[in-house]
């Protein structure tokens, strides 16, 4: 309004007499200083003194951190926040907040900065989010020596999360004078659990936390809505990354959404790991998702059919996934587990990537065979159906470990019957359960009978429904590599 004033005052002057010009001019000036007068209240000058105590606050307590850590060593910030432009909380948390340390730190690398869409803050973003006895463990298998809270960044002032570390670490914190953060040292509770490994069994662990498999959103995607909520576009693509040069098992779980409308859309996700079409409930069906993924980066689509509409914002809006988390095993696979044996063999017994009737398999009469395209669809008309399976050569000396990849109709026990030289046919005593969800699963079952004879028996649950055999693999691996 003020610039505005001035313009067109200026503008008039041109026209008129030296008087008229004079006038004009001590009247910019007058509204100059008003201008100046209205932009420069009081209430606009910073609280100096307040923001130098903050500031020393903070390079005292940073001092102190860089006195308990080694040159060099990180310290993961809690809460996480992703890096750059998030919204404020509600206590006026931001993005750049956990900048601070950083600034005033001379010898210690900081969690902080990661930059939303890439690997990395994928990674952290996991890890903030789990509770403290699982994040302490996994920070500390990820090589950091220290974790630094900010209070400010919690709704109850980070006391929830405060006293959860100071039972599991037994030690208090280094506090900053102003009260606002907290420090853990954690060397530690790393010295006490090293102990607890060999020296190649730790580089495992680190490998394997450092390494995660992440689901990063491209495509079609809008940013996130709180925890793992988030609406789409259709298309929308999710990248899984896993950058061990071994194959993984992961659960996609979610909870799809849709605007309200008359017809009930499907939900497709395709791509080369995994192919599926999902009903979207009204009343928010959750799914988990069991895949496989390869060393690399492998994309998915997933397309909805239903009817696209616009929010308030003006965004196209789709479907909506809620809740999603991407979860894999807690901890690294152990060697002696049947999924680790699986891997480390390559003596195959039996092999069916793409089993169907053509197979050898053999049905019993509660349940129809009929070749899909995502694998064997098994009709289970009562409940009790079962698969023989296709003979194969066995060895004494081995024992076999069995993976089944199924896709159930409900929560049930997958069973495998076999046959031995001594006793043929199929026997209550002589199976292996194993307990499986609804959805997609990877099950790996071990044989250690060293008499096996005739043919195995898969049962693939205990309910009637439509269940899918999407693979089948028989390996064996010498009886001494399970002792």
């Amino acid at each position: 309004m003020w610039a505005l004033l001035l313009t067109r005052l200026w503008d008039g002057a041109r026209r008129w007499g030296f008087l008229g010009r004079l006038t004009a001019l001590g009247s910019c000036v007058l509204i100059l200083a008003g201008g100046v007068w209205d932009q420069s209240t009081p209430g606009m000058i910073p609280n100096y003194a307040a923001a130098r105590a903050a500031y020393d606050s903070q390079v005292s307590f940073t001092a102190q951190v860089e006195e308990r850590l080694p040159a060099g060593a990180m310290v993961f910030q809690l809460p996480f926040v992703g890096f750059p432009e998030l919204p404020p909380t509600a206590r006026g948390f931001t993005s750049y907040d956990h900048f601070r340390p950083y600034l005033v730190s001379h010898k210690l690398r900081w969690s902080h900065g990661t930059v939303l869409g890439r690997y990395g803050s994928a990674v952290l973003t996991r890890l903030g989010r789990k509770p403290a006895d699982a994040l302490i463990d996994q920070v500390v298998a990820m090589g950091y020596g220290g974790i630094h809270l900010d209070r400010r960044g919690y709704a109850d002032d980070g006391r929830e999360m405060e006293g959860r570390l100071r039972t599991l670490l037994g030690e208090e914190p280094v506090i900053s004078p102003d009260g606002r953060d907290l420090f853990f040292s954690l060397l530690a509770y790393t010295e006490r659990q090293r102990g607890r490994y060999s020296e190649e069994e730790w580089e495992q662990r680190q490998e394997w936390y450092r390494s995660p498999v992440v689901a990063l959103w491209g495509e079609g995607a809008d940013r996130e809505e709180g925890e793992g909520n988030r609406w789409f576009r259709t298309p929308a693509t999710l990248n899984l990354i896993n950058p061990l040069q071994e194959t993984r098992s992961v659960t996609l779980r979610f909870t799809p959404g849709l605007p309200p409308q008359e017809v009930k859309p499907n939900l497709t996700v395709a791509g080369e790991i995994l192919h599926g079409t999902l009903p979207i409930e009204a009343n928010g069906t959750p799914f988990a998702l069991v895949v496989s993924v390869p060393p690399g980066t492998h994309k998915l689509r997933f397309e909805c059919d239903g009817k696209p509409t616009r929010d308030s914002n003006g965004r196209t809006l789709m479907f909506s996934l809620n809740r999603f988390e991407i979860l894999s095993d807690e901890t690294p696979p152990d060697r002696d587990t049947p999924s680790r044996k699986f891997t480390d063999t390559a003596d195959v017994r039996l092999s069916l990537p793409h089993p169907g009737p053509a197979s050898g398999i053999v049905g019993n009469s509660q349940v129809t065979m009929v070749p899909g395209s995502e694998g064997l669809v098994l009709q289970a008309s009562g409940d009790d159906p079962n698969l023989v399976l296709p003979a194969f050569a066995f060895d004494p000396h081995s024992s076999l470990v069995v993976r089944v990849e199924l896709t159930s109709p409900a929560e049930t026990v997958l069973e495998l019957f076999y046959e031995t030289s001594q006793a043929p046919g199929y026997s209550g005593d002589r199976k292996i359960v194993h307990d499986i969800h609804k959805g997609r699963n990877v099950v790996y079952l071990t044989l250690k009978e060293a008499a096996l004879a005739g043919r195995l028996r898969l049962d693939p649950g205990t309910v009637p429904g439509e269940y899918v055999l999407h693979g089948l693999e028989v390996r064996a691996v010498p009886l001494e590599s399970h002792e």
